[in-house]
């Protein structure tokens, strides 16, 4: 712990110099800092898993309403954290967090834009995780009587990979043409979610349900998809929302079937509707607007979710 954690942990272990040139990534240096020469340090708070306690404020302290178990946590960062953005920003850090809702029901269009900027980001934190969670120890329940010891066992591990291991992200230069698309949509508005506002009351659209198979939509190749989406997260998320909204063909026992509704003032477009991934009691509707005459043919798109206003 002494003679060799320390020296590869912390800020000391590194470089700005090391840093910049070796870790971080071109995404990151185009769409948060304000000139090459600045370090992006990203913070998040993970969790791992812990037994339960006879002891009461123990208990009370480690239960997760969100996780529905015991947990402890090394470092902790809630919606709160806001309040400190004003003390960070006086020695001349510069903030960057993600939009709250505080009590919409989704984010405007540009703060949704800016909270992509900062969720692009984030998947480096899941990539570091699950290097952490390789370690049986921290990937099994934590006994008790070693959770006094959490601190030093992380510092340990993490001084491990730092050393042996490689870096979370291998080409750090590529990304830059998504990080420019990024940055020139940020005060882009979202057309489709403005036309569909029109349309309430007497004015409401209808729709009427179909078999995607049997839609006639231009086929797009993976590259087309990540241009939109500015990645692949959402490519790999798509399948999971795919497999639970597939569903037995009502017109042929045979087959499964995935139902989308056209809108019957406008062929122009269709929408679906899938329940989220985050709650049971919750379900949202995706519209696409599309001209398959087009070498592009997807327009637009909106999403009733909490950030589907992004443009």
């Amino acid at each position: 712990m002494q003679d060799f954690a320390p020296y590869h942990v912390d800020f000391q272990h590194l470089s700005r110099e090391t840093i910049l040139a070796q870790h971080q990534t071109t995404v990151a240096t185009e769409i948060v800092t304000n000139g090459r020469d600045q370090v992006v340090l990203i913070a998040d708070g993970t969790y791992f898993f812990c037994q339960k306690s006879s002891n009461n404020e123990f208990q009370r302290r480690t239960y997760s309403q969100h996780k529905h178990r015991h947990l402890v946590k090394p470092m902790i960062i809630t919606a709160s954290f806001r309040d400190t953005v004003n003390i960070l920003n006086r020695p001349g850090l510069q903030v960057a967090m993600p939009g709250f809702l505080h009590n919409k029901k989704q984010l405007p269009a540009d703060e949704a834009n800016r909270t992509r900027l900062v969720t692009k980001n984030q998947w480096v934190i899941e990539s570091v995780n699950g290097k952490i969670k390789q370690w049986k120890f921290m990937a099994q329940i934590i006994q008790k009587s070693t959770i006094r010891f959490i601190s030093d066992y992380l510092d340990i591990i993490c001084a491990l990979i730092n050393k042996y291991q490689c870096p979370a992200v291998k080409d750090i230069e590529n990304g830059r043409e998504i990080a420019m698309k990024m940055r020139e949509m940020l005060t882009t508005e979202n057309r489709l979610q403005e036309r569909l506002a029109k349309h309430t009351g007497t004015t409401s659209l209808h729709w009427s349900k179909h078999n995607a198979a049997n839609f006639q939509f231009t086929s797009l190749t993976e590259e087309n998809i990540r241009d939109r989406t500015f990645g692949s997260y959402q490519i790999r998320m798509a399948k999971f929302y795919i497999i639970e909204h597939i569903r037995q063909s009502q017109t042929n026992e045979e087959e499964m079937e995935f139902l989308v509704e056209l809108c019957n003032e406008h062929d122009s477009l269709v929408r679906a509707r899938f329940q989220s991934c985050h709650s049971n009691n919750k379900k949202h509707i995706a519209t696409v607007q599309f001209d398959n005459h087009k070498q592009h043919p997807i327009d637009a798109w909106y999403c009733t979710c909490s950030a589907g206003a992004l443009s």
